[in-house]
């Protein structure tokens, strides 16, 4: 059972020392008040709606992402490289993106404190900047963390939860659009990313052949 235990910590190694270096970059670009900004929103995000129920699966995305990781580590660990090639080397690139491309978006709305969602989605306002939005590490994880699940046996093998998976990583990408804390070619963008890092680790690096 010890033995288990450490192999799957020892795992995780990875996860950790990334997740850190990863925290403390955001939460410097966070603080970095930037003189200028470039504004990723254009007039079609206005025709976007607000729907403050779709802050539930906004949310659900941190669920989604640690069980997607525990469930690959504790079921399917032969995936678990892959999660961390295809998620990590996105987030880095975003990062670098943010730091020499400082970009925001200004579609946020004024809320109504005294109703639920609204309210969460004014903490979400208050602690989450609406600076370092493109690409939408948000929407990159989710479709990169769907692709990993569907590889799993599991996923394969149960036409029922492959299909949910899709759905709940499409609910969660249209979250990011309908609470305003993107806008539309943020998502875009990170759809972008996510097909490059794609192509590059599985038919120039052959990382799923590995």
């Amino acid at each position: 059972m010890m033995e288990f235990i450490n192999k799957k910590l020892k795992a995780l190694i990875p996860a950790g020392l990334f997740t850190v270096v990863y925290m403390l970059s955001f939460i410097l670009l966070e603080h970095w008040n930037r003189s200028s900004y470039i504004y990723t929103n254009l007039p079609i995000d206005e025709m976007i709606p607000f729907i403050p129920a779709f802050v539930v699966p906004y949310l659900f995305w941190f669920v989604y992402i640690i069980g997607g990781f525990a469930y690959i580590l504790l079921c399917d660990e032969d995936k678990l490289k892959w999660a961390y090639y295809y998620l990590f080397t996105g987030m880095a690139i975003c990062i670098v993106i943010y730091f020499i491309w400082p970009n925001a978006q200004n579609l946020r709305v004024s809320l109504d404190d005294t109703k639920l969602f609204q309210h969460i989605i004014g903490f979400i306002y208050r602690e989450d900047t609406s600076t370092n939005v493109c690409p939408s590490i948000h929407v990159y994880n989710s479709i990169m963390m769907c692709y990993v699940l569907n590889k799993t046996d599991f996923f394969r093998k149960h036409t029922s939860c492959y299909i949910l998976n899709i759905l709940i990583c499409i609910s969660i990408c249209l979250s990011t659009l309908l609470i305003k804390q993107h806008a539309l070619l943020d998502d875009v963008f990170a759809i972008i990313l996510c097909l490059i890092v794609w192509l590059v680790y599985k038919y120039v690096l052959h990382i799923e052949n590995k």
